[in-house]
């Protein structure tokens, strides 16, 4: 399984506005690849995320518990001004590691 930060981002957008539509215009795409990134995360993960519905979409128990999760690593992720956060960002051959004040690099083990 070689699922990618981007479809894990995508996801997170579609389920906070909970429309293919609203996460494309606030990630600057286009609905057809979100709804496309989407359809392959599904396939992915072997399980089912959303219930499209007439306006808009639904989760599934399953997309909730993965909602959970996302949310809580963007809410570390992209707060610039939590204190003394080890952000990490993993590379296929190398891991880069840091805070706002270091950054280290090496390879994955």
């Amino acid at each position: 399984m070689d699922i990618s930060y981007d479809y894990y981002r995508i996801f997170y957008y579609v389920a906070k506005y909970k429309s293919f539509t609203g996460a494309a215009e606030a990630l600057l795409n286009s609905q057809p690849n979100i709804t496309r990134t989407m359809k392959k995360l599904e396939k992915e993960l072997g399980c089912t995320l959303f219930v499209r519905q007439r306006h808009g979409i639904a989760l599934t128990p399953e997309g909730e518990k993965l909602y959970a999760h996302i949310s809580a690593a963007f809410a570390v992720v992209t707060d610039p001004f939590a204190p003394n956060i080890i952000k990490s960002v993993y590379y296929k051959y190398f891991i880069i590691v840091g805070t706002r004040m270091f950054i280290s690099t090496g390879f994955a083990t």
